[in-house]
């Protein structure tokens, strides 16, 4: 995975992300975690995770990724209580009075 990161870098303006491609850049020079996290003034377990979703997925990874606490699911409602289908992933059927 060579990337030119000093553009890379450069080009965005999250300074979360900045620092994580800060991070990878100086994987690929040859920075053991430790001298990064201390160059960086981060834990090292965030460098550790820096490193493993650089490795896992290139760039891509050190995004940060949408958290899944927040999405609510909605059933729409029919004034027509026969519309539902009987297969609804609620595990029952409504029927009509």
């Amino acid at each position: 995975m060579d990337h030119d990161f000093p553009k890379l870098i450069a080009s965005t303006s999250n300074p979360r992300l900045r620092i994580r491609l800060l991070a990878a850049s100086h994987l690929t020079e040859g920075l053991s975690r430790t001298q990064i996290a201390k160059y960086l003034k981060v834990s090292r377990v965030s460098v550790n995770k820096w490193v493993k979703a650089y490795l896992t997925h290139g760039i891509i990874g050190l995004k940060r990724k949408v958290s899944l606490w927040y999405i609510v699911v909605t059933i729409p409602i029919s004034p027509n209580p026969s519309f539902i289908p009987s297969n609804t992933p609620l595990g029952f059927t409504i029927e009509p009075p």
